[in-house]
Parts: structure tokens; sequence; C-alpha cells
């Protein structure tokens, strides 16, 4: 089931970008796993999206570790983000900070 899914995402991915392959697949999958961290924790988004985006990436040519670096780099990225923010909102309570000023102060585009 998991790889008749990857061809799928194959074969969707190399019809949506038309050149670069690999550069567009990359690109997507980042930008998927940017929005999935927002709302799902880390190691649930892991378990769920990497026995489906391995597959594609392989088929791409993706060394296996730099694709999961970036898988987790991408979640954790927006596991850190608003509109949920575990991580800054652990950072705040651990701080005994407002959530909005441990924002600003982490991240300067957020004032």
């Amino acid at each position: 089931m998991v790889a008749l899914v990857s061809i799928a995402l194959v074969g969707f991915i190399a019809q949506l970008v038309d050149g670069s392959l690999g550069m567009g697949y990359g690109v997507t999958s980042t930008s998927l796993l940017l929005t999935v961290g927002l709302f799902l924790e880390t190691s649930g988004a892991i378990i769920i999206l990497t026995p489906v985006l391995m597959p594609a990436a392989e088929a791409f040519g993706f060394d296996p570790v730099h694709f999961g670096v970036v898988i987790v780099f991408g979640l954790v990225i927006g596991l850190a983000t608003p509109p949920v923010g575990l991580c800054l909102l652990s950072a705040a309570a651990s701080a005994t900070s407002r959530s909005n000023s441990c924002r600003a102060r982490c991240c300067l585009f957020w004032r």
C-alpha cells in the first residue's frame, strides 16, 4: 500500500514540475513538512510521513540520511512557529514568562 502511494506521489510530483524533478520534490516535501509541523507533533509526523516520502525521495536520488535530516529539521521549525508553537509555549512556561514576550525575543519578525 505504501509503495502504491509512493509511486503515485512520484508521478504527481513529476507532472507538477517539468524541469528539475529532484529540486521540485525537495521544495514540495519541505513545504509539506513545515505545514504539517505547524499542527502535528514531530514524532507522530515522522511516523506518518516517512514511509510515504522516503521511497519517493530515493526514487529522485536523495540520500536517505540527508532526507531524514531534512524531515526532522522541517518538522522542528514548524513546531517552533505559531499557531501552535509548542516549543515556544514550553520555553515560556519554563522561564515563567508570557509566550508573547518569548516569541518577541526568539524571532525578531514576530514583533
